[in-house]
Parts: structure tokens; sequence; C-alpha cells
């Protein structure tokens, strides 16, 4: 059965897509630590880091890099946080393996990895579109 991203990356899900690539794909989390956090998602559907082909794993560096400049670019962050649950024991709720890119600002709590929200169900899709729209300027 396909998992939430892979019913995603099929269009079979709406989602906030900032990029697509023939390995990668990168959403908005719906439920971001802070606004702009990007989900950095590899198209061949694995549930845990180890278990991804070698051609998916050897663009890994250049994407999550790719991902993080963006951030900084489009959001004048400070910082970001990357991060990786490989399985559920580390928190992971999704069986398929994907990176956080949490955009950080000074005075941000750094080991902070509650959920938050883009606002009302009224107001978020508007604001995670204009989101979309800068990150993918950046991208």
């Amino acid at each position: 059965m396909a998992s939430l991203f892979s019913k995603i990356h099929q269009g079979e899900i709406p989602a906030s897509t900032v990029f697509t690539q023939e390995r990668w794909f990168g959403i908005l989390d719906l439920f971001p630590v802070s606004p702009g956090h990007l989900l950095i998602i590899p198209t061949h559907e694995a549930a845990l880091i180890h278990e991804l082909p070698d051609d998916t794993l050897a663009e890994l560096g250049a994407v999550i890099a790719r991902g993080t400049a963006c951030l900084r670019q489009a959001l004048n962050c400070d910082a970001v946080s990357v991060l990786l649950r490989d399985g559920t024991a580390a928190g992971q709720e999704i069986p398929h393996v994907h990176w956080h890119l949490v955009p950080r600002f000074d005075g941000d709590q750094a080991h902070h990895f509650g959920g938050g929200s883009y606002g009302s169900d009224t107001e978020r899709q508007a604001a995670m579109d204009a989101m979309v729209t800068r990150l993918q300027a950046a991208w």
C-alpha cells in the first residue's frame, strides 16, 4: 500500500509542493515548527534511510544543501535545523523516510520540534500558497 507521501507525489492527495525532481520532492509541513518548515522526500518509497537505493542516497547531500540555501534565501533565517526521524522509536510518524528542514531565527528554541500551524483552516491555504511562492522562487 502506498504511503501518504507516495500518494502526494502521485497527485492523489494535494500538498503545497515546493519542488519536484526525478528522485526527490519537497513539500511544506502541514504542522510546521516554524513557517517554511520543508519536508524533503525521496520519490522511492522506503521506510528507513538504509532502504533507499544508492542513486537516491548519492543525491541526498546536494538536495539537503539546496533546501537549506533555499530557506535562508527566501526567509532570511539565521539557521536551519535538519532532522531525520529514522523509525517509530525516533518519532517517525509516516513510514516513508523524509527530512525536516526547519527555518530558525535568533531566540528560537533550537531543540523544539513541536508542530505549529499556518493559522486557522481558512487562513492556512493562503499562507501556505504564499510560502510556496517564496520558496519556489528561491529554489
